[in-house]
């Protein structure tokens, strides 16, 4: 059966409502750029799908952009630029109980495709 509603496979798909709608009460450029990038978002979960990649992208996003020559303004690069304080907050504390066992947290991102 055919497709209702078929779509270019260059058009990004629409953001959920939730996002849709913070992203309307950003300034005009950012929204530009945040759509620019959405063009580029097949190339950016294929590559997330590394582990160093994933890395990459936590301490610097910027960086993994540039890593994909994904072209981004100074602007937009500027506040996705690396934060230095970060590898302290990624690297999670371990915490002894009374018992004197350890327990040391694990975080893990999950990249997803936008759904439309």
């Amino acid at each position: 059966m055919k497709d209702p509603n078929p779509r270019s496979p260059k058009t990004p798909p629409p953001c959920r409502p939730g996002l849709a709608e913070e992203l309307k009460k950003q300034p005009a450029w950012l929204q530009e750029e945040l759509e620019a990038l959405r063009k580029h978002e097949a190339t950016v979960l294929r590559a997330l799908s590394n582990e160093e990649n994933q890395r990459l992208f936590v301490r610097d996003p910027a960086g993994l952009l540039a890593k994909l020559k994904i072209p981004v303004s100074g602007a937009l690069k500027r506040r996705l630029r690396s934060d230095e304080t970060l590898g302290e907050v990624a690297q999670a504390p371990c915490v002894r109980l009374p018992n004197g066992q350890t327990l040391t947290p694990r975080i893990r991102f999950t990249f997803t495709k936008a759904e439309g």
